[in-house]
């Protein structure tokens, strides 16, 4: 993916860092199953993408 975004279709937005906990897995606290966001996690989601989709 990241090579293909240098053509500028897309932007590829890594999440990693904002979602990972230590072990590298989504932090408990972002979701309420190991992969799903809860709340919390979607409001982050949220603060992050929306930076993105406002700029022009």
């Amino acid at each position: 993916m990241e090579t293909h975004q240098s053509d500028g279709t897309y932007h590829l937005i890594d999440l990693y860092l904002h979602f990972a906990a230590e072990d590298g897995l989504m932090s408990p606290f972002l979701t309420y199953d190991g992969t799903h966001l809860n709340e919390k996690g979607y409001a982050l989601w949220v603060c992050i993408v929306e930076t993105y989709i406002t700029q022009k």
